[in-house]
């Protein structure tokens, strides 16, 4: 992966279990993207260990958050909202200029609203990785 800015990152999202091709529909009125890979800290810490802890990986998570502008007139707005309402699971890629980055089904999470006075009107949504993402390698 090269150095890019990161407007150059795309997200896109699709029917649950969908394969990374079939992830085509692009949520393009998203901005300041956030990809989070987490782990649970275990602590494993001994008197052995003193002063410092002595800690474990544990359970992993992902999940994605972003602003999506609102639009109810968009179709992607309506998915998502579709999917948040019901709970069904979506599928969602995002991947970088290089073509690298991930996939996976998830959830809707936050779907609220953010009515700024001197911002345009978005809606912070939080995707939470059903699983473990799959990697795409770069195509370069």
């Amino acid at each position: 992966m090269t150095v890019q800015a990161g407007f150059r990152t795309d997200i896109f999202i699709g029917a649950a279990g969908a394969a990374p091709g079939a992830i085509t529909t692009e949520i393009a009125h998203a901005r300041d993207l956030t990809v989070n890979l987490t782990a649970d800290e275990i602590d494993r810490t001994a008197r052995a260990d003193a002063p410092w802890t002595n800690v474990l990986q544990g359970m992993k998570t992902w999940s994605i958050d972003f602003g999506l502008l609102h639009d109810e007139l968009n179709a992607v707005h309506d998915t998502i909202e579709n999917a948040f309402y019901s709970g069904d699971t979506i599928s969602v890629r995002v991947v970088d200029s290089d073509g690298e980055g991930f996939y996976g089904d998830c959830k809707v999470f936050n779907f609220s609203d953010e009515l700024s006075m001197t911002d345009v009107a978005q809606r912070p949504i939080t995707l939470r990785g059903l699983g473990a993402p799959t990697r795409i390698p770069s195509a370069s």
